[in-house]
């Protein structure tokens, strides 16, 4: 299951090698094991995980995402692997994704709530940055803050999220200029950029360096890329209780 998302693209219509045979070896297993009967969070992930190697995935990948989390309300888990599945490389569309991702936010359903939105393009976004095109960038940004807030400001959250806006998703700047919507995509990239620089000053109050790729330097590094107007201007950046200032 820990290869699941490694595949290049779903089973159907194509041959399996040996690993994608163990897979669906572990999928048949499992049929047996229903995780909502068993209360399992665990083998809801499990078995959800099996969903690119299964020649039936299309069939499932909405209900086993909500089982899962159903079972897991507050992870942010669940929601990232389906906005990833949503794209049109797997079982989705761009379009999907945005009406899914907006769906999962209704206040109606427990744990992320907002928070949901976002949590669902993470990994989207890491994956593919076309998929900025579609994305509602003040819910976007919204639903980072109701994570942040859900999870009682947890630093170690907060740097997970931060690195990955400073780092993963930024790293791919040169791809966002291809294909269509540029005028969109450059909106969007240009608000996401704002919203970055607003989110650090709101919540980050420590450097956790396990969380960033090249520990605290890369940290500090990409802290001061990111304030670098301020700090050019002659600013003087401080981190405390208060956040940075």
């Amino acid at each position: 299951a820990s290869h699941g998302t490694k595949l290049e693209k779903p089973l159907k219509g194509r041959k399996s090698t040996v690993m994608e045979q163990r897979i669906l070896d572990a999928a048949a297993l499992l049929d047996h094991f229903n995780p909502v009967e068993f209360n399992s969070p665990f083998l809801a992930e499990t078995r959800y995980k099996l969903l690119p190697a299964l020649k039936d995935a299309q069939q499932h990948v909405i209900d086993w995402f909500e089982d899962w989390r159903d079972l897991d309300p507050f992870a942010i888990a669940p929601h990232a692997l389906q906005g990833y599945y949503l794209l049109p490389r797997w079982f989705g569309s761009y379009e999907q994704l945005d009406a899914e991702a907006t769906r999962a936010a209704d206040p109606i359903h427990d744990g992320l709530a907002a928070g949901a939105y976002a949590a669902f393009f993470i990994q989207a976004l890491d994956a593919d940055p076309f998929a900025v095109d579609t994305l509602d960038v003040p819910l976007f940004l919204a639903g980072l803050d109701s994570i942040v807030d859900t999870h009682n400001r947890d630093q170690h959250l907060v740097n997970m999220l931060l690195a990955w806006f400073c780092c993963d998703f930024k790293g791919r700047p040169s791809r966002l200029t291809e294909g269509r919507f540029t005028r969109t995509r450059s909106n969007n990239t240009l608000r996401l950029a704002t919203g970055r620089k607003d989110f650090a000053r709101k919540y980050l109050r420590r450097v956790v360096p396990s969380h960033w790729s090249g520990g605290e330097v890369r940290a500090w590094s990409e802290l001061g890329a990111l304030f670098s107007e301020e700090l050019l201007a002659g600013d003087v950046a401080h981190l405390g209780a208060k956040g940075l200032q």
